[in-house]
């Protein structure tokens, strides 16, 4: 197992992680709330009870075992992890301010040309963390870059820092084939599954550059991708001779 090989520096009590009643997002996987730990405010991730299967729990092993590999200011701060041989798994990480994804629904970032030198640090802040992601020694593709996993904290005025979190359907380059990718609207047309199969190409970083190029034009825009351009897309792709 990944988590047996690596020792457990990361382990925590779970007696240590107090739960509050605020959620910070929740997903067809699992949900996201506010907790405490040693006396500070952290994000704690645990999943849907009611979906638990030994899958899931090879998935979220996977996700901790990733993310307590992942060092860089651009990416979500790893905390620690509370981990036994039974169901319970919790993923305690720093908490963030804002997500991108609710800087637009709030308008905390809009369209206005004031807005650009944020924004545009923001982007910066969201290549440099991939680019660190894509150039490791044994490199990891995310699979899952939207405006919903680009969490943000306040540096003061109207700057922000943007870090990539959620590395649920991260995987390892060398183990590049995810069955399960992440927004349809942000995803690279060779992660639908029969056109993987079809053209018997592995997964590469590129994934993440496609869907860095979608979140590109909606934070210039600050609209929303439309779901349904994907499949028009992909038709395009089946139909071609690539």
């Amino acid at each position: 197992m990944l988590l047996e090989r690596k020792g457990v520096d990361w382990k925590i009590d779970d007696k240590e992680v107090v739960l509050s009643n605020v959620e910070l997002g929740k997903g067809k996987w699992g949900r996201v709330s506010v907790g405490t730990f040693r006396r500070c405010s952290v994000a704690v991730k645990q999943m849907h009870q009611e979906i638990i299967t030994q899958q899931h729990i090879w998935r979220m092993d996977r996700e901790i075992y990733i993310l307590s590999q992942l060092h860089h200011p651009n990416i979500i701060k790893f905390i620690g992890a509370v981990f036994d041989m039974s169901f319970n798994r919790m993923i305690i990480t720093e908490i963030m301010d804002i997500s991108l994804l609710n800087a637009y629904e709030n308008q905390e970032l809009t369209p206005d040309l004031s807005c650009r030198p944020a924004i545009l640090s923001i982007m910066c802040d969201i290549a440099q963390g991939l680019n660190y992601l894509h150039c490791l020694p044994d490199p990891v593709i995310h699979h899952d870059i939207d405006s919903d996993n680009v969490l943000l904290k306040s540096v003061g005025g109207r700057k922000w820092k943007a870090k990539i979190s959620d590395f649920g359907s991260a995987n390892f380059v060398r183990l590049s084939y995810n069955p399960y990718p992440g927004a349809i609207a942000y995803s690279a047309p060779e992660t639908e599954r029969g056109l993987y199969e079809q053209l018997y190409k592995k997964q590469t970083p590129k994934i993440d550059s496609f869907s860095y190029g979608i979140l590109l034009c909606e934070a210039i825009t600050c609209q929303f991708p439309e779901p349904t351009l994907f499949q028009s897309l992909l038709q395009k792709v089946q139909l071609s001779s690539v």
